[in-house]
């Protein structure tokens, strides 16, 4: 998986103030595709940017959309393609934009492996920020790039599923998704946050690899 490089990051961490924006439907969720000036800039599984931008930064409610179905056939074309697999580099540019913190929890992110989970834990722990489990479960939510940063591949510490922007079944549903295109058991996590029981097997490896 390529780092987030210079070349991919845009230089300001605000928002585009000018989207156009294109749908495609995918298995059980639809997608909504923002392309600025520079690569791809929004991937979220709403349907309209209006409920993309809700609850958001007040950037994000000047954004510019304009529908242009016409003109992003070839992105449309890559996305699909791309999310057969959900794994690798996104073959056209990207314009990820973010704090330099939320830059570092989104490339941790990119290296979880497809079929796999993580805790908001262990990714602070390997950011060597042990103390920052809230700041990167805020920084999975300002992920402006659903499924290329691939932040529904983390769960809670305790080993139930935790927030997702667009619900825990869909969350569950990629997770198992996922398992299935890697060849792997189905280890997504069922329980609730109130269920005590011992952490998946999913997250006792990853938590076995990260470095002491």
């Amino acid at each position: 998986m390529s780092p987030l490089t210079p070349g991919m990051v845009a230089s300001r961490c605000l928002p585009p103030t000018r989207l156009r924006y294109t749908r495609l439907e995918w298995e059980q969720t639809p997608l909504l595709l923002g392309i600025s000036e520079l690569g791809l800039a929004v991937v979220s599984l709403a349907t309209e940017p209006s409920q993309l931008i809700r609850g958001r930064s007040r950037p994000w409610q000047t954004i510019g959309w304009i529908a242009d179905d016409a003109g992003l056939v070839t992105w449309r074309h890559a996305m699909y393609q791309w999310v057969q697999q959900l794994q690798g580099d996104f073959p056209l540019p990207l314009d990820v934009r973010g704090t330099p913190f939320q830059l570092r929890v989104w490339q941790l992110l990119r290296e979880i492996p497809r079929g796999q989970v993580c805790s908001y834990a262990t990714v602070a722990c390997r950011l060597g920020q042990p103390q920052a489990v809230r700041a990167v479960a805020q920084a999975c939510a300002a992920n402006p790039l659903a499924l290329i940063i691939p932040c529904h591949r983390v769960v809670r510490t305790d080993g139930s599923l935790g927030g997702y922007r667009w619900g825990q079944a869909r969350k569950r549903w990629l997770l198992q998704y996922e398992a299935r295109l890697a060849g792997l058991p189905d280890r997504t996590p069922q329980k609730t946050k109130a269920n005590a029981n011992p952490l998946p097997a999913a997250i006792n490896r990853i938590r076995a690899e990260t470095p002491s």
